[in-house]
């Protein structure tokens, strides 16, 4: 069956530097960030001939980073050797990607100035045609969708930046009943970097492409472009990790490791975390140290003193140790403290609730505070439309918060004893 291709990639953020990079990987910055994932980008459109890339936004970090990042992109398009790069502006390139559209040959910008445009693209299998909206300045908080896009003559991918589903947004706010309403195969989103994975590998995907390389250790996760696929059937997505830098967070229990032998675990479970981003050049692990254990306090202060940062070798990649969490607590003897009819009685009691699956109003009460919490655009960080921040998990939270407060108030007691 004959099948269009392209690949699809969003949030490359060009000119913004790697966060907490060792110092001695700081020489290889450009190559392990959003330069380095835009060389691999290009090496596979050439690979797989595809018939266009499409980029949904945020192509540049800057508005005043042009000079930064015109030699990449003007490289990157001569290397595709005729393959059309179409791109649309996000809300950090609203004014940039314009310019550098005007003095790149092949590179397409849709939609400049916040108007619906199309371009068709011909295939094996026929005409696609792309369709994308452009930020017309850094906020817009009117909806792309109040100047509807023309009705749909064939197959279409349509290409959109901004906040889904959040109303009062800045960014470009659209529903997705506005998403139904003017159809396409695919709606491919910029905006949010952590793609949607879930809704992509829908009968008609309809997501976030997340961003095309880890730029800090709150990415984690695998990153990079998608394969596209266009035929008969409809449209279908794949992922296809490209990032030459990975981030991860690995939860570490101590509870049965001896205190000399911690710092072995440490660099094993690290290693086993690396060998899944096989793509990568390097891979930042972020780790959080759990469980019960009797030198609990020990503990705590030798993963204060270690030196993380400095990568080694493993499989072909260098791994390093972003930080280290402790969340280690004293062995807690929750039975036996339930008997008591103190405040330590009365917290035992609630984190054996917690365990066995009950406390369901008080989970349910806290779950509805974190919803209101990030529900709240004034207690949100002026960057959370560009990741993904997940709600916590209520029950592990009262769990960890309820076993720490536990754990401080037997060592209280046992201090003034």
């Amino acid at each position: 069956m004959a099948e269009a291709k392209f690949l699809a990639a969003a949030d490359l953020h060009l000119g913004r530097p790697i966060a907490s990079l060792p110092d001695s990987l700081r020489e290889d910055a450009r190559t392990l960030g959003p330069f380095g994932a835009l060389e691999r980008l290009v090496k596979l459109a050439r690979t797989e001939r595809v018939d266009a890339v499409l980029i949904a936004g945020d192509v540049v970090d800057d508005d005043g980073a042009y000079f930064e990042v015109f030699s990449a992109l003007q490289d990157a398009v001569r290397r595709l050797d005729g393959i059309p790069m179409i791109a649309i502006a996000g809300n950090h390139d609203a004014k940039v990607l314009p310019r550098l559209a005007e003095a790149i040959d092949g590179l397409t910008l849709l939609g400049a100035g916040g108007r619906w445009q199309s371009q068709v693209v011909p295939t094996s299998a026929g005409d696609v045609e792309v369709l994308g909206w452009s930020f017309p300045d850094s906020h817009c908080r009117s909806s792309p969708f109040d100047a509807p896009p023309p009705p749909r003559a064939g197959r279409r991918i349509g290409l959109l930046h901004g906040d889904l589903d959040t109303a009062g947004s800045v960014y470009a706010p659209f529903t997705s009943a506005h998403l139904r309403e003017h159809a396409a195969d695919a709606w491919l989103l910029g905006h949010v970097h952590a793609p949607s994975a879930e809704r992509l590998a829908q009968h008609v995907p309809v997501g976030y492409l997340g961003s095309l390389c880890g730029l800090d250790p709150s990415e984690a996760g695998p990153r990079g472009a998608w394969r596209v696929r266009c035929n008969d059937r409809g449209v279908s997505l794949e992922p296809v990790p490209l990032a030459p830098i990975a981030w991860i967070g690995v939860s570490v229990d101590v509870s049965n490791i001896a205190i000399e032998r911690l710092d072995g675990a440490i660099h094993k479970q690290s290693c086993d975390a690396a060998d899944g981003f096989e793509q990568a050049e390097a891979v930042g692990v972020r780790l959080t140290l759990t469980g019960e254990h009797e030198h609990w306090q020990e503990l705590a202060s030798m993963a204060a003193s270690m030196e993380p940062g400095q990568p080694w070798q493993h499989n072909g990649r260098r791994v390093f140790i972003d930080k280290i969490d402790c969340r280690v607590t004293a062995p807690l003897p929750l039975e036996r403290l339930t008997q008591e009819r103190s405040a330590a009685g009365r917290i035992a009691s609630l984190i054996l609730d917690l365990e066995r699956g009950e406390a369901s109003s008080l989970v349910e009460a806290a779950s509805m505070e974190f919803a209101g919490i990030g529900g709240d655009r004034n207690l949100r960080v002026p960057s959370i439309g560009e990741r993904d921040y997940p709600l916590p998990d209520a029950r592990s939270t009262l769990l960890r918060e309820a076993r720490a407060v536990l754990s401080e108030l037997i060592v209280q007691r046992e201090g003034a004893t």
